[in-house]
């Protein structure tokens, strides 16, 4: 499990977070549904 968030404003190919220590925000990003958050667009829309 990892124990750092990398910030998506950092690059994503860097030697120091290339391990299981280490996510990057875009990881989580393109693997979690917003489906909760584009309902509540919608609502407010």
């Amino acid at each position: 499990m990892p124990k750092y968030l990398i910030d998506v404003n950092l690059p994503y190919y860097f030697s120091l977070w290339n391990t299981l220590d280490y996510i990057h925000q875009n990881d989580i990003l393109n693997t979690s549904p917003d489906t909760d958050f584009k309902d509540r667009l919608e609502a407010i829309e």
